[in-house]
């Protein structure tokens, strides 16, 4: 998928990316989980997302978000910026997937 632009959706279950390009992401509803495979500088490649929340991807790493509500009918809403021209391979997995 090539992408230059932005994206707002909705992630229901778990959202994977792997961008050839740096990225951002950006909470604009609920609250995610976030583990970022590649971020050699940090202890913990594990993220608490919460509303307003932004992680930067480098050209590289792996992004798993799974959507962590507090109540039912929560839903975790992002928007995913390249910082620059992109080309990324994107994986989203709804509740009924049944291949992992």
């Amino acid at each position: 998928m090539n992408t230059t632009i932005e994206s707002v959706f909705v992630i229901e279950v778990l959202w994977s990316a792997r961008p050839q390009s740096a990225h951002v992401i950006k909470v604009l509803d609920g609250r995610a989980w976030a583990t970022l495979v590649g971020d050699l500088d940090a202890d913990n490649p594990d993220h608490v997302m919460l509303k307003g929340s932004k992680l930067k991807v480098s050209p590289g790493q792996h992004l798993v978000v799974e959507a962590w509500p507090r109540h039912d009918n929560d839903a975790l809403k992002v928007i995913w910026q390249p910082l620059g021209q992109s080309d990324i391979e994107l994986t989203a997995y709804s509740a009924d997937s049944t291949s992992a």
